[in-house]
C-alpha cells in the first residue's frame, strides 16, 4: 500500500509541475498577444483622421484617390447606407469611380460575418427596439422611413439588375 501511495503522490507532484508550466506558458502568450492585439490597433490608419463618423469624408477622399491598391477592412458593408444616405452615396461614388477598369486599381473588401453584424445591430439598436413601434407609427419618423425604404429598394434593383 505504501508503493502506490507513494508513487500517486510522486504522479500528482509530477502533474503539478507540468500544470503549472502550462499556465505559466499560457500567461506568457496572453501578454504576448495583449502587446500584439495593442501594437496592432495603434497602426490603424483611422486613429490619425478622427472619431467616427466625422472621418468619413477623409476616408472617401481616400478612397477617390487610390491609385495601385485599396484594402478596406470594416465590419457592415455599406456604412451609413441608412443613418447617412448622402454620405453613404459619396464614399460608394468614390468607390465606383475606382473601380472603373481605367483605373486598374486592386480593390479588396474585408467585412464582419452576418452573425457579428446581426450581434452589433441588437447590441447597438436594443433600447430602440422597445420603443419601435411607438417611434414608427410617428408621422415624422414615416415620411423618414418611407425615404430609407424606397433608397433600399433602389440598391437591391440596381445589384440584383431587376425591378
Amino acid at each position: 500500500m505504501t508503493d502506490i501511495s507513494l508513487i500517486l503522490t510522486i504522479l500528482g507532484f509530477v502533474f503539478t509541475i507540468i500544470a503549472l508550466a502550462l499556465s505559466l506558458w499560457q500567461t506568457w502568450a496572453a501578454r504576448r498577444q495583449t502587446k500584439e492585439l495593442a501594437a496592432i490597433s495603434n497602426a490603424l490608419s483611422t486613429r490619425y483622421i478622427g472619431n467616427f463618423p466625422e472621418c468619413l469624408s477623409y476616408i472617401k477622399n481616400i478612397i477617390g484617390s487610390a491609385n495601385q491598391e485599396l484594402l478596406i477592412l470594416y465590419m457592415i458593408p455599406a456604412i451609413r447606407q441608412f443613418s447617412d444616405p448622402n454620405e453613404w452615396l459619396a464614399i460608394k461614388h468614390s468607390l465606383e469611380k475606382v473601380l472603373m477598369p481605367s483605373r486598374k486599381v486592386n480593390v479588396k473588401c474585408i467585412f464582419g460575418d452576418p452573425s457579428v453584424r446581426r450581434m452589433l445591430h441588437i447590441d447597438q439598436f436594443q433600447n430602440e427596439a422597445k420603443h419601435w413601434n411607438a417611434w414608427r407609427n410617428n408621422p415624422s419618423h414615416m415620411v423618414k422611413l418611407k425615404h430609407i425604404q424606397r433608397f433600399h429598394i433602389l440598391i437591391v434593383t440596381n445589384k440584383n439588375g431587376r425591378q
